[in-house]
């Protein structure tokens, strides 16, 4: 017994879908959350691996501990392991709209024309669609960027946002007060 066309489709279909999800989510962060997405941007910016360090120990945490709660064959818990799946998905939203920001940014300073809305769209565009790059994408690409949007999106949401944008100093500036820029 085989697949038919109906089964191919309807994979095709659900992978379209959770795609433009995806996309819309980022965009929609970025644009009903403007600080939050600006201060992730920062973050992602000055600290990645920070980012990448704080997302890597919130998802083996959140993620287990969600995975256990949905396991135990009790209505309580199992409300509690759909929060926790909630929680952890809403946090890589607010990182995720950082990243779509900082990707944006960077498609704007090459085309001025651009405004800043239909920068915002094809940056998140461009970070969901290098997902579906064959193993790069899907075994390296996705993860990574995932990890630090996750990261960042628990550092945005649990640090107060400075009033300095880490991109208006120079690097004499930076090394002159290290302890200024740390989050």
């Amino acid at each position: 017994m085989g697949y038919t066309i109906g089964d191919v489709l309807t994979v095709i279909a659900v992978i379209v879908g959770t795609l433009t999800s995806i996309w819309g989510m980022l965009v929609a962060f970025a644009m009903l959350f403007p600080r939050k997405a600006e201060h992730s941007r920062n973050i992602i910016q000055s600290r990645p691996w920070l980012c990448f360090g704080i997302g890597f120990l919130t998802a083996l945490v959140g993620w287990t501990v969600a995975i256990f709660l949905l396991n135990v064959h009790n209505p309580i818990a199992t409300l509690l392991g759909w929060l926790t799946v909630i929680a952890m998905v809403l946090l890589q939203a607010v990182g995720g709209s950082g990243m779509a920001k900082l990707t944006a940014d960077r498609i704007q300073s090459n085309d001025k024309r651009r405004s800043n809305y239909r920068s915002l769209e094809r940056g998140a565009l461009l970070l969901v669609l290098l997902g579906l790059l064959p193993v790069i994408g899907w075994f390296f690409f996705t993860p990574v960027v995932n990890l630090i949007s996750l990261g960042a999106g628990v550092i945005s949401l649990f640090t107060k946002k400075r009033n300095v944008s880490p991109t208006t100093y120079t690097a004499a500036e930076f090394n002159a007060n290290p302890g200024e820029f740390v989050v």
